[in-house]
């Protein structure tokens, strides 16, 4: 791993191809060597920040914008960041290039069967994971990798593709 400031793995796609799940196991292998690891996700940032998540576009966008700055401002205390996050805005992705020099992007893609199921699963408890078809999405325009996340094997070699990127 890098020397100097901390780094920054952006673990983004569409809700429900399995970026935190991903996300939690990545952090937890760098958390073995590198105690000043944290793992930010995107639900958990909204319920720790409330009012201020708004559900439209709008919202979305100064959401998204908000987790940039505070991994920015993490990695810049010498602080690893593992994000796992929708944020699919491409001025999100600029800012982060711009303003983290030590910035891997991950992009998480899942067959549109797949996230169907998934979907009709958690929408009994969460009635918003319905509405992922009806927004628009602004896929990152060169991410370092995009990953394929359909099986529990893919999911595993998923997590090793990106500690070998890391240079774990």
């Amino acid at each position: 791993m890098k020397e100097g400031k901390g780094l920054l793995i952006w673990i983004t796609g569409l809700p429900a191809t399995g970026k935190t799940t991903i996300a939690k196991e990545v952090y937890k292998k760098i958390k073995e060597r590198h105690s000043n690891t944290v793992h930010l996700d995107g639900d958990n940032m909204r319920d720790v920040w409330g009012i201020w998540a708004e559900k439209t576009p709008g919202g979305r966008r100064k959401m998204s914008m908000s987790y940039a700055k505070m991994c920015e401002l993490l990695t810049n205390q010498g602080i690893n960041v593992v994000m796992s996050t929708v944020a699919l805005f491409h001025n999100v992705h600029e800012y982060n290039r711009k303003n983290n020099k030590k910035y891997y992007e991950i992009l998480i893609e899942t067959d549109d069967n797949i996230l169907d199921f998934r979907h009709k699963k958690d929408a009994s408890q969460n009635p918003e994971k319905n509405r992922w078809k009806e927004q628009s999405h602004e896929f990152p325009k060169n991410p370092d990798l995009i990953l394929k996340n359909n099986t529990e094997k893919q999911l595993e070699e998923n997590i090793k593709k990106i500690l070998n990127l890391i240079n774990l």
